[in-house]
């Protein structure tokens, strides 16, 4: 199955701190997990196909194609911070026939995973500010993107006005609450 990626190491690299020494191997699992665990979690699977689709055929900077590019660009920067929190761990952490390894280079002095996780939830934090611009990007579109309809009610819809993709609280009850007040 072909990889469509709709974003690039060089763009995620130019919008965070990420060092040039990172291995692309590192980097690119940390995007295809962002977008296809985060990303197709806000946008739905229908919308998903469509901007793989039209990047693919590269017909996404056609002008007719004005509202899915803006949503794309969006979808980037969400993708670009989601990858480099996903990275925190990757890069930190090492699975070996000889266990779970912390890895550090002998220059390098590594956060120990109290500091990474602070510094990952910064990341997420940015994520999460991000998804929920996408979110409303698209409410406020949602006329110009047919795909959404596609989608089931309790796809998309659920997603796109409430914190169940981001821990962005959005209003409302949270949790458990007696109906009987």
């Amino acid at each position: 199955m072909k990889q469509i990626l709709l974003t690039n190491e060089d763009f995620v690299r130019s919008i965070t701190l990420i060092d040039n020494n990172v291995q692309s191997k590192f980097l690119l699992s940390a995007i295809r997990e962002a977008q296809e665990v985060g990303l197709q979690e806000i946008i739905g699977t229908s919308m998903m196909n469509k901007l793989k689709s039209l990047v693919d055929d590269g017909s996404i900077n056609e002008e007719n194609n004005i509202y899915y590019k803006s949503l794309l660009d969006e979808a980037q920067l969400y993708i670009a911070y989601a990858a480099v929190a996903n990275l925190c761990l990757i890069t930190n952490v090492k699975i070996s026939n000889g266990g779970l390894q912390q890895t550090s280079d002998e220059n390098l002095t590594v956060l120990n995973l109290n500091d990474t996780f602070t510094f990952q939830k910064h990341l997420q934090d940015k994520a999460d500010f991000f998804a929920k611009r996408l979110q409303g990007y698209i409410l406020n579109n949602i006329k110009n993107l047919p795909e959404i309809d596609d989608c089931k009610c309790n796809e998309i819809n659920a997603t796109l006005r409430s914190a169940a993709s981001t821990s962005l609280f959005l209003g409302g009850p949270r949790g458990k609450y007696n109906r009987s007040k």
